[in-house]
């Protein structure tokens, strides 16, 4: 059975204390319990503290540009950031952006966390691909 609560931030205390509780939980690959917390967020320069801006293709074709962190505490607890950023690959601001926020990140970031974005040819939805050697090298200079 599979229960689902949206919580409220003066509950979280209370949900972590339900949460370890119980701990150590049996091995199994779910459960019995679960705590997901997912945050999301725009890039916001660090410099002037406003929103880096979007491209105008990425806003006509709906493209997702908004990051989110999701901290899951269970037996094996993870934090799992999914960050998209407002630039493409042929874009230089992409590579200032990433100069200026890659350092103040709280974790590291490597190459093996990129990937583009593209469109199914279906048009439902997006599939992730690796970058190519170009891509990835310009990418690398500015971690």
């Amino acid at each position: 059975m599979n229960y689902r609560w949206e919580l409220t931030s003066d509950s979280l205390e209370k949900a972590i204390d339900f949460l370890l509780s119980g701990h150590p939980y049996p091995k199994q690959l779910f459960g019995p319990v679960q705590l997901s917390y997912s945050y999301e967020f725009d890039w916001k320069d660090p410099r002037s503290g406003l929103p880096f801006a979007q491209e105008d293709k990425d806003r006509a074709s709906g493209h997702d540009t908004k990051s989110s962190i999701r901290i899951d505490l269970q037996r094996d607890s993870f934090v799992a950031p999914e960050l998209h950023f407002p630039f493409s690959v042929s874009d230089e601001r992409l590579y200032g952006m990433l100069k200026l926020i890659v350092p103040a990140l709280p974790f590291q970031i490597g190459m093996r966390h990129f990937r583009l974005r593209v469109p199914l040819k279906d048009g439902t939805g997006h599939k992730l691909i690796r970058l190519d050697s170009s891509q990835a090298a310009r990418i690398s200079d500015c971690l």
